[in-house]
């Protein structure tokens, strides 16, 4: 809510800004919209002509653009493209054929030169097309027509004409360069091919892949034959076990029981160990016959090893090697079989592992040699591309140094323009019109910036902090000062009721001490005090109070002309003839309940007699006869005798008047009543217009009809001064 509020008085503060300002504001913006108004009208109308223009793609650079490692063309993109032909087409040569072509031998003064005309083009491209869109702006609608038909057939010539000699230039260099390029080429396959000789591979990464796959089947292989050796171990131990001997006994078992000289010695042994032992169980041991046969023994054992020392190389054989039987045959068989298998196996192995060391020592070589390959290839395949890329590219530019079609043709001529694009009449209203209303609301917020005056009655309330009586609202009457007075407050009228309100106020600022005496001044003249003063005595009259009204503005006094009576004998006699007593000679009973003291004869120093015991005398003694003692003082810009007075009174009533006094001196006024320690009884604001206003400091509304149609209906004026 407060926020409305403030934002309501703030539109309410700026329309009273203009109301206050109507006129130069006014003026402005009449003077501002007829001038620019003037202007747009007196422009000369402006016709556009458009053309479109399309730009293919296969251009005279299509083969050079293809090429990669020689730094014949840069890739451009579509802009950079755009960008090149728009600045070609505005170049001097095609604007000078256009200029001799739209100049017209009737109209010689009017000479199109090339400048001129760049800035009458606009060519701009159509967003993510490869089209530009071609206009010309000039007051003739026909030479617009021409000019951009013409531009755009120029311009396909020189397209046509630049597009064949590129052509013949790519073609020369072309030429030139493709023995060196098939040179290079024809170099990077023989190393290619040397290279595959010298290492018998085709491909390095199919022999990596190879070698690894053999690897891989040689690992499988020597975990399946070391699994197989596993086996044979096992079954090579179980025999050992089972014929108690090892395989090389074995071996030697076999040996002995397959020779026919041992088994031969081993039975004549037997024989005769049998004879022996027959012998000694009959015979004594000394018997010639046992001599005999362990002689026979001894010999046959000798016989026997020398046997066995032939077959298995050593004389010794371990027991039971000359008996055998089937079974023991068998195992031993057996064993030996297992034994030639588990050497073939050890030797598979070794084998196998050997290869492997050596496809690992080939895979190490590997990446170095590929390395070496890709480096080959790289330069092999750069040189093969570049080689396509000239042998394409010289096909094309042959095919484009041939041809007669360019590669920009015109999709949409220039038509003629029915309707100018400039000036835009309805968009230079509307300018003109805001312009002079911006132009009206500068000057109208310089006039205020520069104007000083306080212009209501909330701005007078800032500089004076003191408490609003009475708020008095402009009136003007033709009657005279004292008819004024008398009839201005019969009837309820709102200046009346606003005096009303006034003593009212009055009446109450101080329950426990009555006011009867007090000072009534302003700031500057022309603010009103008088008029003021004698109003309210009229009031107080009225409420049946009596008024003692005395002019002690000596300088300039003005109660005596607004009552009409005579200025001979005042204040001024009164004070400065100390013999007299008597004060009702200097009266003047101007209103029921109402006498006037007027100022006398101006004095020569007035601050002297005011600020006197006799003036102290005269305002005590006429406080105990009359209800209230009214002093008009002069201006306290002026002069000090108001604050002088205000110490002799129960305090100063100020008065002050909207769009009269200006802020600095409002604001040197106060200091001055604070720094003289005055006792300000209140503020009575007088002269309020109430259109300039944005609080309601008096409902006139409420009261007569006439009053409230001067008012508002815009009768009163800033200008117009109350009188005094």
């Amino acid at each position: 809510m407060d926020v409305e509020k403030t934002k309501d008085a703030k539109i309410w503060q700026y329309w009273t800004m203009f109301r206050r300002r109507w006129i130069p504001a006014t003026s402005v913006f009449l003077g501002v919209f007829i001038l620019l108004l003037i202007n747009a009208l007196s422009k000369t109308d402006i016709y556009r002509s458009q053309g479109l223009l399309l730009f293919k793609s296969e251009n005279s650079d299509a083969g050079i653009r293809d090429l990669e490692g020689l730094s014949l063309a840069g890739v451009r993109t579509s802009e950079d493209e755009l960008a090149t032909h728009i600045e070609v087409m505005l170049s001097k040569p095609i604007l000078e054929g256009v200029a001799t072509s739209i100049q017209t031998p009737s109209d010689e003064e009017n000479t199109f030169r090339a400048e001129d005309l760049r800035q009458a083009f606009k060519i701009t491209p159509i967003e993510k097309t490869r089209v530009l869109k071609v206009g010309f702006d000039n007051p003739n609608p026909h030479i617009a027509q021409t000019a951009v038909n013409q531009i755009m057939l120029s311009y396909i010539r020189n397209n046509l004409a630049r597009n064949r000699a590129a052509s013949i230039s790519v073609r020369q260099f072309i030429d030139e360069q493709l023995p060196e390029v098939k040179q290079r080429l024809f170099e990077a396959e023989s190393a290619v091919r040397r290279f595959r000789e010298a290492y018998n591979i085709v491909e390095p990464e199919t022999s990596a892949r190879v070698f690894a796959q053999k690897q891989s089947d040689l690992q499988t292989n020597v975990e399946m034959t070391n699994a197989e050796l596993q086996n044979l171990e096992a079954q090579i131990l179980d025999a050992q076990q089972k014929i108690g001997m090892t395989s090389t006994e074995a071996l030697a078992v076999s040996a002995l029981s397959s020779s026919t000289a041992v088994q031969d010695s081993l039975g004549e042994l037997e024989t005769v160990e049998r004879d022996l032992a027959i012998a000694k169980a009959t015979l004594s041991p000394n018997h010639p016959q046992i001599q005999n046969l362990e002689e026979e023994q001894t010999q046959l054992q000798g016989v026997l090893q020398g046997s066995v020392s032939r077959l298995i190389g050593t004389p010794n054989s371990p027991s039971g090697m000359y008996q055998t039987d089937l079974v023991r045959d068998e195992l031993m068989t057996k064993l030996v079989e297992l034994e030639v298998k588990r050497d073939g196996l050890r030797s598979q192995i070794a084998v196998a592992e050997d290869y492997q060391r050596l496809y690992q020592q080939q895979a190490n070589l590997i990446p170095g040699i590929e390395q070496q390959y890709r480096e080959l290839m790289r330069e092999f395949k750069a040189a093969e591309g570049t080689y396509a890329a000239l042998l394409k590219s010289l096909q094309e530019v042959r095919v484009t140094e041939n041809q007669t079609i360019p590669t920009v043709e015109v999709i949409e001529t220039a038509s003629l323009p029915l309707n100018p694009i400039y000036p835009n009449r309805i968009a230079d209203v509307v300018r003109s019109l805001v312009l002079g209303i911006l132009a009206a609301t500068g000057v109208v917020y310089l006039l205020e910036a520069s104007d000083r005056k306080l212009k209501t009655a909330d701005a007078i309330r800032e500089v004076y902090p003191y408490p609003l009586l009475g708020a008095i609202p402009f009136f003007r009457d033709n009657q005279s000062s004292v008819e004024h007075l008398e009839t201005l407050h019969q009837g309820h009228s709102a200046l009346g009721e606003s005096y009303r309100i006034l003593q009212s106020n009055l009446k109450f600022l101080n329950s426990d001490n009555a006011l009867q005496a007090l000072v009534v001044s302003s700031a500057i003249p022309s603010e009103g005090k008088s008029t003021t003063i004698a109003s309210l005595a009229v009031t107080l009259a009225d409420m049946g109070h009596s008024v003692l009204l005395i002019d002690a503005d000596t300088r300039r006094p003005s109660q005596h002309q607004l009552w009409e009576v005579s200025n001979q004998e005042g204040l001024s006699s009164f004070l400065s003839n100390p013999e007299e007593q008597e004060i009702i000679p200097y009266l003047k009973s101007v209103l029921d309940n109402v006498d006037l003291m007027t100022a006398g004869v101006i004095p020569p120093n007035p601050l002297l007699l005011l600020d006197s015991d006799r003036m102290r005398q005269l305002i005590t003694s006429q406080t105990e006869k009359y209800d209230y003692v009214i002093i008009d003082a002069p201006p306290i810009s002026v002069a000090t005798d108001a604050l002088v007075l205000s110490k002799m009174t129960n305090g100063l009533l100020l008065v002050a008047r909207p769009d009269v006094i200006e802020k600095n001196i409002a604001c040197r006024i106060q200091e001055s009543l604070i720094q003289f320690d005055v006792h300000v009884l209140g503020l009575v604001v007088n002269g309020i217009l109430t259109k300039n206003e944005t609080s309601t400091y008096y409902y006139h509304q409420y009261y007569t009809a006439e009053v409230h149609s001067e008012i508002n209906n815009g009768k009163l004026t800033a200008n117009d001064k109350v009188k005094f």
